[in-house]
């Protein structure tokens, strides 16, 4: 999106730009594995359409997510596949590229559980090709060490990011309040669910029932991004499958399509919560519908497979044609029987019955005076309904009564501004309309730090931010957080949050010249020297630059910031606490304090000093970023020169 809007692009320009890009790459992507695995192209073309026209596509510019977890998934198995066909280099860079992908950009649990399923399934069914294929492997290796030790030193360095975040989650650093109903299981489980909660929130069972796939396309809610959509064409040639002898390949996709619907249906299921109980990693997402992708890809595989194998099988049914035209017109005026019989069934689903009803007929036939009109009446079939539903679904668009979505994509982007002062925090409620506005300016623009939790949008706080938001006095926190920096002469060390949450309440309302500094973080000479009474006077608020106080440079991740105080001090930034910022004072690291239970502490020596304080590690971050990018560019030299 940066890119786009550098050559002037608006940022809702970008945004659409990017999430179409970002979905042909995908279907292209599928379009190869349908050829890989099938081995025609006018069958992959099939499949190209039946996923394009679908719900994947529908309700792409609500949620970007589905897209985010579906595309490189689908690459890593055209590349797996075609790896374990015929080994090469550029299948295995490919499949490598893929999995730095699936592992950075959202959570990999999805993939991970539906590669886990076929593991099983392939296991299962076709045993016999293990040894042989784990040779092919292990002999590929072998000839290729240099490659290999590569890709297997690109995939630790993908993880690098998404196994921290995975042990600060497990440690309960950071929490998910939208998850817990309760404050006091919000700062247990931290980011992980329970099972009660991921049923209530994410099964595919809640959000849709049978007869949506073929009632009602025409009232689809623009904001449901959990619903299943193919076009009723696929069902009509799944159908025809009667034909055809069952072989292990649509054996394997039928296993993989019950066990994904199954799991992704929640409690309704056995499979779902007997796994639940075994399966560590479960408890960290909760949007089962997010596998509506998977399954659709492995349904139109299913139906490309069962397509397949009847074109390849008219000769053999050419004695009993007659029959075969029968029985296709007895499913096709089923089918427009069922339909009518449905509610608000839209008319182009009768009419690409009517298409299939010509289309198999002609099929049936196999008259090469009709061959011309085959893949125009594919077309037409696959995409007439999907083109009406599709069509219903956007006009709804205006209608759809969040704002999440417009105001994000269409929020300008801004450079961070500094200000001593958060203006917006003034202790009273703000309305629903101020509050989302407020959000959209903090947390979506990145203009300044919010200093704490909106109550629109809560996000993904550090335990220490939630627990600070949710016991204390809105009346007493907002007004102190709406100054960014306080100085003190006197600290005092707490063992428990709990405990010293009234003295802290209490200093902070009155302002007193005490800071607290959790005794796990602190040293023994944090404790300034001074009078028993010496915390009883105000703390110095910083409301504006002076000969004491400068800041010199300013982003959501860094600040930069020199002092000159006679004496030594002690600084509180009211932005949360967190233990990937490091500070460095006068170039040299120093210790961040969690101090007064949410906010970052530094000690000041007397004299002058330059402060930086900076969230992780640019540089880690740029050399992870090119190996990503050389990663890609040399899995696109590898198939350009092949």
């Amino acid at each position: 999106i940066p890119v786009l809007n550098a050559f002037g692009l608006t940022v809702y320009q970008a945004y659409v730009s990017t999430i179409i890009i970002y979905f042909f790459v995908g279907m292209l992507g599928f379009y190869l594995l349908v050829r890989t695995l099938l081995g025609d192209p006018k069958i992959a073309y099939a499949g190209f359409l039946l996923l394009t026209f679908s719900s994947l596509s529908i309700p792409m510019f609500k949620t970007m997510n589905p897209l985010i977890l579906f595309v490189p998934g689908v690459w890593f198995f055209y590349f797996l596949f075609q790896f374990f066909k015929a080994p090469e280099k550029r299948f295995l860079v490919g499949m490598t590229f893929s999995f730095m992908l699936i592992a950075s950009t959202y959570i990999p649990f999805y993939f991970l559980t539906v590669f886990l399923f076929m593991c099983f399934i392939m296991l299962a069914l076709y045993h016999k090709n293990v040894p042989s294929g784990v040779g092919q492997a292990g002999a590929f290796v072998l000839r290729n060490r240099f490659t290999t030790f590569l890709c297997l030193g690109a995939l630790v360095v993908s993880l690098i990011y998404p196994l921290e975040a995975f042990l600060r989650t497990s440690k309960n650093e950071v929490i998910v309040p939208s998850r817990h109903r309760e404050i006091h299981r919000a700062l247990e489980e931290g980011a992980a669910l329970t099972y009660e909660m991921v049923v209530k929130s994410g099964g595919l069972a809640s959000r849709m029932s049978f007869s949506d796939l073929f009632d009602n396309l025409d009232q689809i809610y623009y904001g449901n991004d959990g619903f299943f959509y193919v076009s009723i064409f696929a069902y009509l040639m799944l159908a025809m499958g009667a034909f055809i002898r069952l072989n292990k390949k649509i054996a394997a996709l039928i296993l993989l399509n019950v066990m994904l619907f199954l799991f992704a249906l929640g409690n309704v299921s056995p499979i779902y919560p007997f796994i639940f109980k075994y399966i560590p990693y479960l408890k960290f997402f909760r949007n089962l519908h997010y596998f509506i992708p998977f399954i659709l890809g492995c349904f139109v595989l299913l139906v490309c497979e069962q397509f397949r194998l009847l074109l390849d099988s008219r000769e053999k049914l050419a004695n009993t044609r007659i029959m075969r035209l029968w029985l296709i017109a007895i499913i096709h005026l089923c089918a427009i029987i069922f339909l009518n019989y449905g509610e608000s069934v839209i008319r182009t689903s009768y009419v690409s019955v009517v298409l299939s009803w010509v289309l198999f007929s002609l099929l049936m036939i196999d008259s090469g005076k009709f061959k011309k009109f085959l893949m125009p009446l594919i077309f037409m079939g696959m995409v007439i309904q999907p083109a009406e539903v599709l069509i219903r679904h956007n006009s709804q668009a205006t209608r759809y009564g969040s704002q999440i979505i417009r105001k994000t994509v269409t929020c300008p982007i801004a450079k961070p501004e500094f200000s001593h002062t958060r203006s917006f925090l003034t202790g009273k409620e703000q309305t629903s309309e101020e509050d989302l506005d407020t959000f959209y300016t903090y947390y979506i623009r990145m203009k300044d730090s919010p200093g704490t939790l909106m109550g629109y949008f809560q996000g993904f706080p550090t335990r220490w931010a939630y627990y600070l938001y949710s016991n204390i006095s809105k009346a007493v926190l907002y007004p102190y957080v709406r100054n960014k920096f306080y100085v003190y002469d006197y600290v005092e060390t707490v063992e428990s949050d709990e405990e010293s949450l009234p003295k802290i309440e209490n200093a902070m309302r009155h302002n007193l010249n005490v800071a607290f500094a959790s005794q796990k973080d602190a040293d023994k000479d944090i404790v300034h020297a001074g009078s028993k009474n010496e915390h009883l006077k105000l703390a110095t608020v910083i409301d504006g630059p002076s000969d004491t106080f400068k800041v010199s440079h300013f982003t959501v991740n860094s600040i930069q910031f020199s002092t000159d105080f006679p004496q030594d001090k002690f600084l509180v930034y009211t932005d949360s606490f967190d233990n990937d910022w490091v500070a460095f004072l006068n170039g040299q690291p120093a210790k961040i304090y969690r101090a007064n239970i949410a906010f970052k502490g530094i000690k000041l020596p007397a004299g002058r000093n330059d402060i930086q304080l900076r969230y992780g590690s640019p540089s880690r971050t740029f050399a992870i970023l090119a190996v990503f990018i050389s990663f890609f560019i040399y899995t696109i030299f590898l198939f350009l020169r092949k």
